[in-house]
């Protein structure tokens, strides 16, 4: 009698072994491909939250050329470097790029500065600042 209960002691946990066994062989797979999915949404995150700080870096940046833009200064250098205006009276200096000498460049007179009749709003910004 106790040969029958050992052996069924035994074939009860050499049950239990391979229940175990079988289940840790399909469950282990998908643990693994568990944890590489998680890996790589927290790569894919991470990327973006490093897209979204460029992002917000560069926001930051027009917003502050946009409040400049819309100050009198910026609309002025904008003006001046964009379309060769001037203030009456003022006089426009321009050095002529050549190589690096200790000779002093050239200077051009402003008459001999062709100005820049392009772009689609040239008259207008021409209009509202020589306007008289």
């Amino acid at each position: 009698m106790m040969k029958v209960a050992n052996l069924q002691k035994t074939s009860v946990i050499l049950g239990i072994i391979i229940v175990a066994s079988v289940l840790l062989a399909i469950l282990i797979p998908k643990l693994i491909l568990v944890k590489q999915a998680v890996r790589y949404n927290m790569e894919y995150v991470g990327g973006i939250d490093a897209e979204i700080t460029a992002y917000k870096e560069k926001n930051e940046q027009l917003e502050q050329r946009v409040a400049f833009l819309r100050g009198k200064f910026g609309i002025e250098k904008l003006a001046r470097e964009n379309f060769n205006l001037k203030k009456d009276g003022e006089i426009v200096y321009s050095f002529v790029a050549g190589s690096a000498t200790s000779e002093v460049p050239e200077v051009l007179p402003a008459a001999a500065i062709p100005p820049q009749k392009s772009g689609p709003y040239f008259n207008s910004w021409k209009q509202y600042f020589l306007r008289k």
